[in-house]
């Protein structure tokens, strides 16, 4: 049963890692062309400091996109079937009515955890249920 999952696991892990190496590899041999491109142009410590400039910017555009991404998918209420809401709506709820605080609250649920991981035929009843 775990086989598939550690398969699929492992597949992932390889794309990214393999996704963030030409990533890299990309970013130097980008990095390396604007160098040389402006050293014609330039004294060579000048198109240094003019390539880590562009590329502090470019890192800066980068995270100021991801950051409003961020919010915005914060900020989004889920969307979709009657399933979903009732479960946005059961979360929000539990939060707004804990009354022992943040502690009871985590203490059920690594109660309500570990009933799930001991009983196969409650895992399997929720999985129906989902």
């Amino acid at each position: 049963m775990l086989r598939p999952l550690w398969t699929k696991l492992v597949l992932v892990l390889i794309a990214a890692l393999s996704g963030a190496v030409l990533l890299t590899v990309m970013l130097v041999y980008g990095t390396l062309a604007v160098y040389l491109g402006l050293s014609d142009l330039l004294p060579p410590a000048l198109a240094a400091l003019s390539t880590a400039g562009a590329a502090i910017l470019l890192l800066l555009i980068i995270l100021l996109i991801l950051k409003g991404a961020g919010a915005a998918a914060r900020n989004r209420r889920p969307r979709g079937g009657s399933m979903l809401e009732m479960m946005f709506n059961a979360g929000k709820q539990m939060g707004s009515n804990s009354r022992g605080g943040p502690a009871m609250t985590l203490i059920g649920l690594f109660a309500i955890g570990f009933a799930l991981g001991a009983s196969p035929k409650l895992r399997s009843l929720l999985l129906k249920l989902i």
